[in-house]
């Protein structure tokens, strides 16, 4: 998977698990902010990285390939997503310090989710995402 799908998966699911704690969890303040932290972070991958058409990515790939000899069709297509989006706008270190924020957020929240089951096992899966950020 590219960096720009990976960092909008992240985003996308983020999004969802602030959404449902704001919606559905107990929502003390302290959970409250959490999950307006986990919004922020969520809404900043979203909106620096684009969604690219695939057909369009491998049209330019195809083009990119057949205009350099020895490209490969992977190379090829990471080099079309990279010319048709925005570029690399976050930088690897801004995803391992929001890694390290998730990883924090989430520690202190299993803590306090034992009331809600659907509280912890979003902090469970915010903390798993954090650690791969921070890969």
């Amino acid at each position: 998977m590219n960096r720009n799908k990976q960092l909008r998966m992240w985003g996308s699911c983020l999004r969802g698990h602030a959404t449902a704690g704001l919606q559905y969890g107990l929502c003390d303040e302290p959970d409250t902010a959490r999950y307006n932290r986990l919004m922020e972070i969520a809404m900043e991958l979203l909106d620096k990285t684009d969604d690219i058409d695939e057909e369009q990515a491998e049209g330019v790939a195809q083009k990119l390939m057949a205009k350099t000899p020895g490209l490969s069709e992977e190379d090829a297509l990471e080099m079309a997503y990279d010319l048709l989006g925005k570029g690399e706008t976050i930088s690897d270190e801004q995803v391992k310090v929001w890694g390290e924020e998730l990883v924090a957020i989430a520690e202190i929240g299993v803590v306090d989710g034992h009331a809600n089951m659907f509280d912890l096992n979003r902090y469970l899966a915010v903390k798993d995402m954090g650690q791969e950020m921070m890969k």
